[in-house]
């Protein structure tokens, strides 16, 4: 199951990287912000049907409609089989799939959970390529709303949270050392709950969103380009994940140079 408590060895190597970049004292503060999470892998097997995955089609109920906006039809991003998650995860549901869209910008989004199975279950008929938000630079060879499928895998993990400068009291050393310890605990960008690599620039921050789903620029999926090599960030407001309320989550691209 995801990991509630912080490993041993995790803690470990967290008051490790502490000690080396002068922030033993912050140590406790340090280990009290972890948030659990998946780290998002790339798999060895090949697409297939129900299986999850970056790009590629969706696979979807009878009666499935493409989610779209006033502006056109948004681009598929992933697809989450949470039985491809260690069982009774908490606090997402335990079974079904995670579908998730956006536009190329990250301004417009959308999350479908359905708990269909196969043999019920059939890849979505792509609507037409003209009727898509999207970009001709949204992929790294793509100019189509459609990018190659590339399966992944979860791993847990505890997520350290980011730290704005404010808070450091304009202390740019102290900024420097905590963002130290979050490569040195080399964190994965591609990321299932847990924390964005950045805060949203929503109001009340982390205290009153979560990050559902963070998707990085051509990892695992090398066709995605989000921006300039930044970092599609689904978040939901606080309770939402465990009340399975998805639907309407709100996404800002992080991270871009």
């Amino acid at each position: 199951s995801i990991m509630t408590a912080v490993p041993p060895a995790f803690e470990r190597r967290l008051k490790s990287l502490a000690e080396r970049h002068g922030l033993l004292p912050q140590f406790e503060e340090l280990k009290a912000s972890l948030r659990p999470g998946f780290s998002i892998r790339p798999a060895t097997q090949p697409p297939a049907p129900g299986r999850s995955r970056f790009g590629g089609l969706p696979d979807v109920p009878p009666g499935f409609r493409w989610p779209r906006t006033d502006q056109g039809h948004l681009l598929f991003v992933a697809q989450i089989n949470l039985r491809d998650l260690p069982p009774h995860v908490d606090p997402l549901p335990r079974d079904g799939y995670l579908l998730f869209f956006s536009d190329s910008e990250g301004g417009a989004s959308a999350v479908h959970w359905h708990r269909t199975l196969p043999p019920d279950l059939a890849p979505a008929t792509l609507p037409d390529a003209d009727s898509f938000v999207y970009f001709p630079t949204w992929g790294r060879a793509q100019s189509g709303p459609l990018v190659r499928a590339a399966c992944v895998q979860f791993v847990p993990y505890m997520f350290l949270a980011p730290i704005h400068l404010e808070d450091c009291d304009e202390d740019e050393e102290l900024w420097d050392a905590h963002d130290e310890v979050r490569m040195g605990l080399k964190q994965t960008a591609s990321r299932l709950l847990g924390y964005s690599y950045y805060e949203p620039d929503l109001a009340g921050g982390f205290r009153q969103w979560e990050t559902l789903l963070q998707v990085d620029s051509f990892e695992p999926c090398d066709d995605m380009l989000w921006n300039d090599n930044g970092k599609l960030a689904y978040f939901v407001r606080k309770g939402c994940v465990r009340r399975a309320a998805l639907g309407r989550p709100h996404t800002q691209i992080v991270g871009a140079g």
